[in-house]
């Protein structure tokens, strides 16, 4: 028996591997892997619905608030938040695969964006949430997630724990209603406060602390109550949840009772919020900022290397999360690549 040539073995071989790899690809495993709703919506029943409904409605009561509180951290005007929040949740109903995990805009990536909101206009975070999106996409395509595994924790401790700083330190002048930049950076945004402190208003920081305290009792209050516990518990626990759209709604009457029934303003309100869905259009790949236009050359030139780190920050936020709430359950670092970006 005559064996092959090394060059048609290795050419055999090589037609073998991309067979397989095309049958893996094309298999319905890998269908139902990369979209999980494929699986379980033909096995959802009735019985779902309502605990289903009730899970929906309490995390939209956390996930409104939050939404624009990171638009306001970042810049933009609230609507964004909102904008943000609702499309990648529909997204993750049919590409999501971690249920311990939401998706969404964080506070991380709106302190990232923030400066060039400041600086520039709003056009900079939407280009960058489209060129972070097309780089995880891209490394969900290729399978890359595993790569996450090499980085280590205290490099993911030292980013969150500055950009706390970052963002605590960012919200001194909407908390104590400051005149002047907030700043760009935590130096900044503390020398920023030190030197406007005589422009403090009074009824800013009261508001402000009672509900930081309103929501640290809140979240005491359900201590030892789950979902599965009586009625009582059970609706201590919903209110404990929902802490953050109630202190908001409470915010919002006091606001109103000041401005309308006492015709005052003692309080910065948000102001005016966009209606309606906006336009699908393509991404601003060009932009006019002060009468000078930019072209999408200027403007990746403006992100500079962030452009690319601000996706993988994206990435090891999500994967930390979702390994964080899995309870030792292996996470497909992946799919919530891929997932992220939708």
């Amino acid at each position: 028996m005559t064996s092959l040539p090394v060059n048609h073995s290795e050419n055999l071989n090589h037609v073998r591997n991309r067979t397989k790899c095309k049958r893996y690809v094309c298999s319905a495993k890998t269908v139902k892997k990369r979209l999980p709703i494929v699986e379980w919506l033909p096995k959802y029943n009735k019985t779902k619905i309502i605990p289903d409904t009730i899970a929906g409605i309490t995390v939209a009561l956390t996930a409104i608030p939050q939404g624009i509180a990171y638009a306001v951290i970042a810049g933009l005007t609230p609507e964004y938040g909102l904008y943000a929040s609702l499309t990648s949740g529909i997204m993750y109903l049919i590409f999501g695969s971690c249920m311990n995990v939401t998706v969404g805009p964080t506070a991380i990536m709106a302190a990232m964006v923030a400066k060039y909101v400041h600086n520039y206009s709003s056009d900079f975070a939407v280009l960058a949430a489209f060129i972070a999106g097309a780089v995880e996409l891209t490394i969900g395509i290729l399978h890359l997630g595993f790569l996450i595994e090499f980085i280590s924790m205290p490099v993911i401790s030292g980013f969150t724990t500055a950009a706390a700083l970052q963002i605590a330190s960012a919200q001194l002048k909407a908390l104590f209603g400051l005149d002047g930049r907030s700043g760009d950076n935590f130096g900044d945004s503390v020398y920023n406060f030190v030197l406007n402190i005589k422009t403090i208003k009074l009824w800013n920081p009261i508001l402000g602390f009672l509900s930081i305290g309103f929501l640290i009792v809140l979240k005491r209050f359900s201590e030892g109550c789950g979902r599965n516990d009586d009625t009582v518990k059970q609706i201590k626990w919903l209110i404990s949840l929902s802490r953050n759209a109630i202190a908001v709604v409470i915010g919002m009457i006091i606001a109103y009772i000041l401005k309308e029934v006492t015709d005052t303003e003692p309080l910065i309100l948000i102001g005016e919020i966009g209606k309606g869905i906006p336009k699908v259009t393509l991404p601003p790949f060009t932009t006019t900022v002060a009468n000078e236009t930019y072209s999408f050359a200027d403007m990746l030139q403006i992100y500079g290397p962030q452009s690319i780190i601000i996706p993988f920050v994206a990435i090891i936020e999500t994967v930390a999360i979702s390994k964080a709430f899995a309870g030792g359950k292996p996470v497909d670092a992946t799919q919530n690549d891929s997932c992220w970006t939708l």
